[in-house]
């Protein structure tokens, strides 16, 4: 069999020639070659091109497994490729091999029978043989995801081109990773209800992207009991990213083809099975592939730095004048096992540290975890007392030896020597709310030292003005004329209104932010990002070279509604003017500051297209006409 070469991009998803470059010249010369027996040419996806799976390519029997044929990559024989190499094997266990064997293959006697099977060694790349469209079944209705097996050595950048420019998946404002076990323990009926409220709430505001194992087991189960059919809804701004471990996925036999769908029924998990379904509440699946089956751990790393390469992305938000913020990630655990606290160390003390909340109460290592944050001292250790509780707690809950429980007690230590990196949801303690919890977690990272120019974008970016109100405003007071209208600015592009009545509570002077360099500025903004509409209208109406200008602009609106009507942008002389606070708006698109957002008057003038008209935007006593994104 033909071994692939791995194809790898060192130019980052961001740069799309590279990977545009390679695709067209795979297409020319596959059109080429086949020009002779066909005149047209079917291209060949992008993901059939640059993403690989693994499979093993020697086969090392298990030990005492002789007559099952099992290979240590939890496969039988039947399940490998025809040519795999057969050896690890004595000459005894050979001549036993053979009597198993069809005429294509060999067992090699190699003398040996100590050879560990290896992922780097053992296994070889080949070109992915499994994504499209998988339908679930036995729900009320169907419901669809996305879905891709790929090597779990995946670049980051590779991996983000696929979710960004393949599937289309808008950059997040925020990455909420959940952590947690596999066992199915059930939550309190309180807690549930406290959790999967706070956490679709903090996903729906937000438009954040979850990521969990993509398993119907364990933690991810509670998850997508929250999520609910939220993500599936038309217009549902959440993505949830289920990165699964391909050996591991139920009936992935069905999930083999290129470009496929395919329906998928559920079983249900069964202890003591090496293998579990896909969650239906996801719309998008990675199946990471390290060519084993039945374990974990391949999925891990392509899930850790993704996490890490999204942190350095920035949010794609227009932006007039403020900071470009980074996408923010979260942790948040619920419930957990042994791996728990090694994965919560790794993700506190990484390039990009990633602050994590623990939900109180939910068992096991969140307890365990929350207990250890309120008592520890200085020296992230407790009193002895509390040390041989802690301990003993540790080996009654996952059935351990003393020394394994210390061991892991060590670990539990080292996670407080970034204490303030943890936060801890108490379920009835104070006022808040889970998703408040969350929120108000990412704007305390003194490792990211965010400014409280950058802690204001964010919650912009998450539409979140009552965090801004609570948090960011009350631990800052003093706030610089630009940075405010700089805000101001970045509000009115992204049609954040809330924000909007808060900066003027906060003192943003209207009268002295409009003007007319303002106001063109604005516009500018507005056509340059995400707006491709009001730029081919303008240059339609207005011409390709009319620079965009506060005047143009009033001309364009009286072109659009017509009937003799005259813009207050433009004055009889045919000068740029700004409406005077005496003077009332002559258009009926007004808004007042008393009623907010009235409707579009029934009876309008002469072919007036309102929907193609700037919305009206009142502060003070001026009245302002102002770009959106609509337009």
């Amino acid at each position: 069999m033909l071994i692939m070469p791995r194809r790898r991009h060192s130019s980052g998803f961001g740069t799309k020639s590279t990977l545009s470059q390679s695709r067209s010249s795979s297409k020319s010369s596959s059109s080429s070659s086949s020009s002779s027996s066909s005149s047209t040419s079917i291209p060949v996806p992008w993901i059939q091109e640059n993403i690989t799976a693994l499979e093993c390519a020697r086969f090392v029997p298990v030990r005492r497994s002789v007559v099952s044929a099992q290979c240590a990559c939890g496969l039988p024989l039947n399940d490998h490729a025809p040519d795999v190499r057969i050896e690890a094997v004595t000459r005894r266990g050979a001549q036993a091999f053979r009597s198993l064997l069809t005429p294509v293959r060999e067992a090699k006697d190699t003398g040996r029978n100590n050879e560990r099977w290896q992922v780097k060694t053992h296994t070889r790349e080949i070109p992915t043989n499994a994504f499209g469209t998988v339908e679930f079944q036995g729900g009320p209705h169907p419901t669809k995801a996305r879905y891709v097996r790929l090597h779990y050595d995946t670049s980051p950048e590779v991996v983000l081109h696929l979710l960004l420019h393949e599937w289309r998946i808008r950059v997040p404002s925020l990455v909420i990773s959940t952590l947690g076990g596999l066992a199915n323990s059930p939550l309190q009926s309180k807690l549930q209800q406290v959790v999967q409220r706070g956490l679709l709430r903090a996903a729906k505001t937000t438009g954040a992207w979850v990521i969990t194992n993509g398993l119907d087991i364990g933690v991810t189960r509670h998850i997508g009991e929250a999520l609910g059919d939220e993500v599936h809804l038309r217009g549902s701004n959440i993505v949830a990213l289920g990165i699964a471990p391909w050996g591991y996925v139920q009936h992935r036999e069905t999930l083999l083809g290129l470009d496929n769908t395919c329906a998928y029924y559920s079983q249900g998990w069964k202890p003591g099975r090496q293998e579990a379904p896909l969650h239906p509440h996801h719309n998008y699946f990675l199946l990471a592939d390290n060519g084993t089956a039945g374990k974990f751990s391949g999925e891990l790393c392509l899930r850790r730095r993704l996490e890490q390469y999204l942190a350095q992305q920035p949010i794609d938000m227009r932006r007039y004048g403020g900071c470009k913020s980074r996408v923010p990630i979260v942790g948040f655990l619920l419930e957990g096992g042994t791996q728990t606290f090694r994965t919560v160390f790794e993700l506190i003390t990484g390039r990009y540290p990633v602050p994590v909340v623990v939900c109180d109460g939910s068992g096991r290592a969140a307890d365990l975890l929350a207990f250890m944050h309120r008592y520890a001292n200085e020296d992230c250790d407790l009193p002895a007392p509390l040390k041989e509780q802690v301990i003993g707690n540790i080996s009654r809950t996952f059935q351990l030896h003393r020394a394994d429980s210390e061991g892991l007690y060590s670990e539990l230590r080292l996670c407080m020597k970034r204490k303030h990196l943890i936060s801890i949801f108490r379920m009835g303690e104070g006022d808040s709310e889970l998703d408040i919890t969350i929120l108000t977690a990412l704007l305390q990272v003194s490792g990211q030292k965010l400014t409280p120019a950058e802690q204001l974008s964010l919650t912009m970016a998450w539409d979140r003005p009552d965090i801004a109100r609570l948090k960011v405003f009350t631990s800052f007071n003093n706030w610089t004329t630009t940075t405010l209208e700089n805000a101001m600015a970045d509000a009115l592009l992204n049609d954040r209104l809330e924000f909007v009545r808060l900066l003027l509570a906060k003192g943003v002077d209207i009268q002295k932010f409009l003007s007319v360099g303002r106001l063109e500025e604005l516009y500018v903004a507005s056509s340059d990002a995400n707006n491709q509409w009001f730029h081919k209208l303008f240059a339609k109406i207005m011409g390709a070279r009319q620079r965009i200008t506060l005047r143009a602009i009033g001309q364009l609106i009286e072109r659009l509604i017509g009937g003799g009507y005259q813009h207050s942008y433009c004055d009889k002389s045919g000068s740029c003017q700004l409406p005077s606070p005496q003077r009332k708006c002559p258009h009926p698109l007004a808004y007042s500051s008393d009623s907010h957002l009235h409707s579009v008057p029934s009876k309008p003038y002469h072919r007036c297209a309102y929907k193609s008209v700037s919305r009206v935007v009142i502060g003070g006593s001026g009245i302002l006409f102002v770009p959106v994104s609509i337009l």
